[in-house]
């Protein structure tokens, strides 16, 4: 999966939930939940933390505004919107707000002293689902769409 920031650019629903502990968005499709820890964590020590596509993200209230903050993003060649380049030492800041009943905005920041020379920062807009909104669950099954048109399957492929 791409993980952060590319899981939230699809058009499929997004299932955003506050708990006592965290925020948690799960998200339709192959993607990784993700986690944002409300509970006054600090990040862990990123030297035995294990990186993944989403990192690590701890976040508080600020009035009506969630400010997540993320680290420990795996590296590789994972573009952010706008340019650069997503690293182990990325950072990402998120302000999450509700504009209107029904729209979501997230600010995203993006610092790394690797690949960017200034923090890179853009604004996404939400809106919420009308009616009855279906997760998708997807399996990593690159033979799926083959087996639902009933079409002949590679000889390797699992039956």
């Amino acid at each position: 999966a791409e993980g952060m920031p590319w899981q939230m650019t699809h058009a499929e629903p997004i299932d955003i939930r506050q708990g006592p502990l965290t925020v948690s968005m799960t998200f339709s499709g192959a993607w990784d939940t993700r986690n944002i820890y409300i509970d006054g964590q600090p990040h862990p020590d990123l030297d035995d933390f294990d990186f993944t596509t989403v990192g690590h993200s701890i976040g508080k209230w600020e009035g009506d505004t969630l400010v997540a903050d993320t680290v420990g993003f795996e590296g590789g060649v994972r573009v952010i919107p706008g340019g650069g380049l997503r690293t182990e030492k990325s950072r990402l800041v998120e302000r999450y707000r509700l504009r209107r009943p029904n729209v979501l905005e997230v600010t995203f920041t993006w610092t790394d002293p690797d690949t960017l020379l200034k923090p890179h920062t853009y604004t996404w807009r939400f809106e919420r689902a009308q009616g009855t909104a279906w997760m998708t669950e997807t399996a990593c099954d690159p033979v799926r769409n083959m087996r639902a048109k009933g079409l002949p399957l590679p000889f390797d492929a699992p039956q």
